[in-house]
């Protein structure tokens, strides 16, 4: 299951102050001697969103092996975040 986000990188990864999970994956295809400048598009995927060390939070798809395994919790809570804000509208409350 090919689960990848897509983020615009807005500026060079060095710059970035947070290890943001854009900025974690844009740093980790320049160790792979992948070139990302401001105004990309870099594809990952959440591998653990709660490990310690930043740089196994995601894993940048670009040149992956397919080896690279999902935190499926943390897509269900990118879902559940994006189906109350189209709920709103509605005054539409939901358990959590």
């Amino acid at each position: 299951m090919n689960c990848s986000l897509q983020r615009g990188v807005t500026l060079p990864p060095e710059h970035y102050r947070h290890a943001t999970q854009t900025n974690i994956a844009a740093k980790e295809l320049q160790r792979r001697g992948v070139p990302v400048q401001p105004g990309e598009t870099i594809h990952y995927v959440i591998s653990v969103s709660k490990a310690a060390l930043p740089e196994d939070r995601v894993r940048a798809v670009a040149g992956g092996d397919g080896t690279i395994a999902s935190d499926i919790d943390a897509y269900v809570k990118l879902i559940q975040k994006a189906v109350l804000v189209l709920l709103a509208p509605l005054r539409v409350k939901c358990a959590k």
